[in-house]
Formats: structure tokens, C-alpha cells, sequence
């Protein structure tokens, strides 16, 4: 039989691990952009320093998705003292070694960033009872070592939607993602009714583009859009996004980014 300490002992040191992974989250989620504090600051002397790793499906300078995650890994590095580890550009058929690399050098924390990961988190968090797990925006963890980082990005990009509906003179606006994805529509979606909210006499449409990555060929969809009367373009394609942001640039077209600080230009909402 168990011995009631060493329950009491496991319980406790779950909810520390648990309370410690929320604390990442909450950092995670907010994008860690704030400076104040230090590694120094966040832990005591002889604290237990958290192993905590990231694991990308793009790359961390993609200006977007991933490049706003591996900042937030970089923050709560600086902030919690947290040793760090992180794969970029992780397709689907490393996951299984990059994952089980992480835990087997015993990582508290693995961070996976994106809705993809779902099943994967749930397979390895059985395996690897000791390890929490963090996805982004996944549907549903299993409450004990699996947790879901809620981001509702569609709620902001409803508050976007208002914000160019109020503008003078704006009637039509574009909203412009990389794919179909059930995620990158559901923001557009929102912008789009949240545009619509704020005037209802206004027009908007989707466009998918079908890349995060071309800026050339998403460069050439903004300008059909503005050609096509647009005065304001949303965009949700990292990388690509760059291209779109340099088309409204040079037709004097309003631009709302998404994910981290985009290049300021004249007429640039970012």
C-alpha cells in the first residue's frame, strides 16, 4: 500500500507543477512583453529551476505564430528562470522523437504550439505522466498533466472589425488568411462581423491565399483587393502577411496585422 505521506508528497508536488504550468500559460498567452523583473527576482534560493520546452510547427521568425511563442519562451526564461529548449519548424513526422526528447531529458513543462498537436499531447501525456503538457488552442486536455491554452483570437479580431468599421470613409474591407483552416476563418469570420457591426452598411469578403510563406504571391492578392475598391485589409498569414502589409503600404491602403509588431508604415494599422 502507498504511504499516506508519499501520497500527500505527489499531490503536492503536482499542484506546484500545475500552478507553475498555468503561470507559463498566462505568460504565454499575453506574448511576455513586458521587462519588468528578472530570472532573479522570479525564483528563491535553492528554488527548483523548471525545465520548460517549446516545439514549433513554423519558424521562429515567421513574424507571426511562431516567432510570438518563441518570444514568450524567451520571456519566461528572463522572467521565471525557467531553463529553456525549443524546436522550430517541427513537421509531423519528428514530432514523436522531438517530443519524447524533451521528456526523456526531463523537461517539467513541453510547451506544443498549435491545434495539431492534440493527439499527439494526449498520447504522450499518458506516457509521460510526470510532464505537463501545454497546446495551443487545442479543443480539450484531460485535466490531470494535459491543459489547453485558450488564445479566443477571435475575439480580438472581432474588436479589429469595429475598430476599421469606425474609421472615416472605410466601406469595404478584406479579410486575408494563408489557408481554410477552420482556426485562420473563424477570426476572419469575426473581423468581418465586427467590421459589419460597427457599419452596417459596409462589404467585406475572405480570402485564402493558400501560403504563409509566399509574400510575393500574397503581395499580388492584396493589390487585386484593393484594385477591386478594399480600403482596408485584415490579414492573418505570418510571413506572407509582410507582402500584404508592403501592398497596402504603396496603394495607401489601412492594414491590420496579426501575432507581434509589424513593420510601421504611413497608413499601417499594426
Amino acid at each position: 500500500m502507498t504511504n499516506p505521506e508519499q501520497i500527500h508528497k505527489s499531490i503536492f508536488s503536482r499542484l506546484r507543477l500545475a500552478l507553475c504550468a498555468s503561470m507559463l500559460g498566462l505568460l504565454f498567452l499575453t506574448g511576455c512583453r513586458e521587462q519588468a523583473g528578472s530570472a532573479k527576482d522570479a525564483a528563491a534560493p535553492g528554488a527548483k529551476q523548471w525545465k520548460v520546452a517549446l516545439v514549433l510547427p513554423g519558424q521562429i521568425n515567421d513574424k507571426g505564430w511562431n516567432e510570438n511563442g518563441y518570444h514568450a519562451l524567451m520571456a519566461i526564461k528572463d522572467k521565471l528562470g525557467a531553463k529553456v529548449f525549443f524546436s522550430e519548424a517541427t513537421p509531423m513526422v519528428n514530432w514523436e522523437r522531438v517530443i519524447r526528447g524533451f521528456c526523456d531529458d526531463g523537461c517539467d513543462i513541453v510547451i506544443l504550439h498549435g491545434l495539431e498537436f492534440e493527439d499527439a499531447a494526449m498520447k504522450y501525456a499518458k506516457e509521460y505522466p510526470e510532464t505537463i503538457f501545454l497546446v495551443s488552442n487545442a479543443g480539450k486536455g484531460n485535466e490531470v498533466n494535459f491543459f489547453v491554452l485558450d488564445i479566443r483570437s477571435p475575439e480580438s479580431a472581432f474588436l479589429t472589425g469595429v475598430l476599421a468599421g469606425l474609421q472615416p470613409d472605410v466601406k469595404k474591407a478584406s479579410a486575408i488568411v494563408a489557408f481554410e483552416y477552420p482556426l485562420l476563418v473563424s477570426q476572419a469570420e469575426a473581423f468581418r462581423y465586427g467590421f459589419r457591426c460597427a457599419n452596417p452598411d459596409s462589404t467585406s469578403n475572405l480570402v485564402v491565399i493558400g501560403t504563409f510563406h509566399d509574400t510575393v504571391a500574397a503581395k499580388e492578392a492584396a493589390i487585386a483587393q484593393i484594385n477591386a475598391g478594399a480600403d482596408v485589409i485584415w490579414q492573418l498569414a505570418d510571413t506572407a502577411g509582410l507582402g500584404i502589409i508592403q501592398a497596402a503600404s504603396e496603394h495607401k491602403t489601412w492594414v491590420i496585422g496579426w501575432a507581434s509588431t509589424r513593420v510601421r508604415w504611413p497608413q499601417t494599422w499594426s
